[in-house]
């Protein structure tokens, strides 16, 4: 059972990752689930699955990572990365996946069968380069795997195994306690973090 809301930031900018760890901390007590997209340390872009996956065992509140499905990453590997991280942070992580169709749909598709015994395959196509067939091993932590949010972008809906999820983009003080519970179960987004060109926040 997937608990809400989940806290989508957006692309940061910290000092330190101490710094990092203290939005996190605060974020806390309005969230059931805090997701990183991009974020720079001291200047330096940081890859937020690793980040979520050293911050995990400390952090007050699983995290999730927001991933871009923009060919960036292809889905097998975003998958491989999701279930690594779904290990070491002991079944306390999401992904929310961010595209336009077909691709995105093809994207869940892919993680959805890793996440579950048996064959993962396909054919080439808008989220995958060329055919593709293996079993994925390890396995996720339980059979399913992590919770996976899917938002369309281009109709600005958001879904999680198929039932629509709410989406809230409050225009200032985006985890402000009223936003918490204007949207329990959904996301709650700073306004433009699921853009394309999303603007960066420094806390």
């Amino acid at each position: 059972m997937v608990t809400w809301p989940w806290l989508v930031p957006g692309p940061l900018v910290v000092d330190e990752i101490d710094g990092l760890s203290a939005l996190i901390e605060a974020l806390s007590a309005h969230g059931a689930m805090v997701v990183l997209d991009e974020v720079t340390v001291a200047g330096v872009p940081c890859d937020p699955f690793a980040l979520c996956a050293g911050l995990s065992a400390s952090a007050p509140v699983p995290l999730g990572v927001l991933a871009r499905v923009d060919g960036r990453r292809l889905p097998t590997v975003l998958g491989r990365e999701l279930i690594a991280l779904d290990h070491v942070s002991e079944g306390r992580c999401g992904v929310v996946l961010v595209g336009e169709q077909p691709a995105l749909a093809e994207c869940e598709r892919i993680l959805s069968a890793m996440c579950h015994d048996g064959a993962v395959e396909g054919s080439a196509s808008s989220a995958m380069p060329a055919p593709f067939h293996f079993e994925n091993r390890p396995g996720p932590t339980r059979q399913g795997g992590p919770p996976v949010v899917v938002v369309d972008q281009k109709v600005g809906r958001a879904s999680h195994g198929g039932a629509e999820v709410g989406v809230l983009e409050p225009p200032d003080g985006w985890w402000d306690e009223r936003a918490m519970l204007a949207a329990p179960s959904g996301l709650v987004v700073r306004q433009g973090a699921l853009g394309p060109s999303p603007s960066r926040w420094r806390p």
